[in-house]
């Protein structure tokens, strides 16, 4: 599938349905301690659904799209292809600020870069709304709150002990500098799982984990795609990488989310890394691998993303799923085009 002819001049390196960047003045430094070789687009062709037409497309200036392998009955997977006449070294600068998605997100309220030594102070802007406190106090297993079984418990002796929204939001921000502390040193495996209703424990760590698999489709050999799986081990010299955190406004209900963003360079070409380990509600997980090759002309820009989300499980799953894609599609077509007004 693919959106009318367009000419982006400010594309991020990874853009999700209310997701973006922006530039920023980070220098960018080769990984020469990567012997693996970089994916190509003959690699990209041949792995993925993309085809010579659609290469032709995305070089006209079109926004190229297909269903990708959906795991489970809370996939959504996509992956996209589309050219920026922007030079790589200014793209991939663009994937470490976190202040694109302020600017071209309306549902964004406010985003933080994570720096140094996480605390609770990391998230002082993080302050509840009384109907969003009194969901965390009432918590329980099911999709309407991503918290574990030890989470949850947690919120419900303070419902019971009376806690206001101020002291629920205190408790949120102790639980989101547990969760950033558990990735940063265990990576995928840090993941509280999130208990869903009948005893299941939704393992966030595990779908990524299976999702990166499935990203060889772009042509990535098994050296990088050990590095983006075991991440934080065997990083190689060079790395970029930044932590965020951000309040949004969706289904008129804020949701906060944990966001890692990752930049290994092979010469010319990069691979970057999207991942949002940790969403409050709506929806439970994003995780984007995008390739970009240097062209004559500008920046290729290939990209597989995965959501996991509850809202397209039971009766009509497939076309809920459809209808998902769809909408993600268009959001993520959207973003390109505030992206190129600014």
């Amino acid at each position: 599938m693919h959106f009318g002819r367009r000419h982006p001049r400010g594309l991020r390196l990874w853009l999700l349905a209310a997701l973006g960047l922006a530039a920023a003045a980070i220098p960018i430094v080769p990984v020469d301690a990567i012997a693996q070789r970089a994916p190509t687009l003959e690699d990209i062709l041949a792995h993925s659904r993309l085809s010579e037409t659609d290469i032709r497309r995305v070089r006209q200036g079109e926004i190229v799209w297909h269903q990708w392998s959906e795991r489970s009955v809370r996939d959504l997977a996509m992956v996209i292809a589309y050219q920026t006449r922007l030079a790589v070294p200014e793209l991939v600068n663009a994937a470490m600020d976190e202040l694109v998605d302020l600017h071209v997100d309306p549902s964004v309220l406010q985003v933080r870069r994570i720096r140094g030594e996480v605390t609770p102070e990391t998230f002082a802007g993080v302050r509840l709304d009384e109907a969003e406190a009194t969901r965390f106090l009432k918590a329980r297993p099911g999709a309407e709150l991503n918290l574990s079984a030890h989470e949850i418990e947690r919120f419900r002796a303070l419902g019971a002990a009376g806690a206001d929204p101020l002291e629920t939001s205190a408790a949120v921000r102790r639980l989101l500098v547990e969760r950033v502390r558990a990735y940063r040193e265990r990576g995928l495996d840090g993941i509280s799982p999130y208990a869903r209703a009948k005893g299941e424990a939704l393992e966030i760590g595990l779908i990524m984990r299976r999702a990166i698999g499935r990203h060889a489709g772009q042509g990535l050999d098994r050296e990088l795609t050990r590095i983006l799986v075991e991440y934080p081990k065997g990083l190689p010299p060079g790395t970029r990488e930044t932590f965020m955190w951000i309040e949004r406004e969706r289904q008129g209900r804020q949701i906060f989310t944990l966001r890692h963003r990752m930049v290994l360079s092979l010469g010319e070409q990069f691979v970057g890394l999207d991942r949002e380990f940790y969403v409050s509600g709506v929806y439970n997980s994003f995780q984007g691998v995008a390739v970009v090759l240097p062209v004559e002309d500008g920046t290729l820009l290939f990209q597989a993303i995965r959501t996991s989300t509850d809202q397209v499980t039971g009766f009509g799953a497939a076309a809920r799923r459809r209808i998902g894609r769809e909408v993600m599609a268009g959001q993520f077509a959207d973003l390109i085009e505030r992206t190129r007004s600014r």
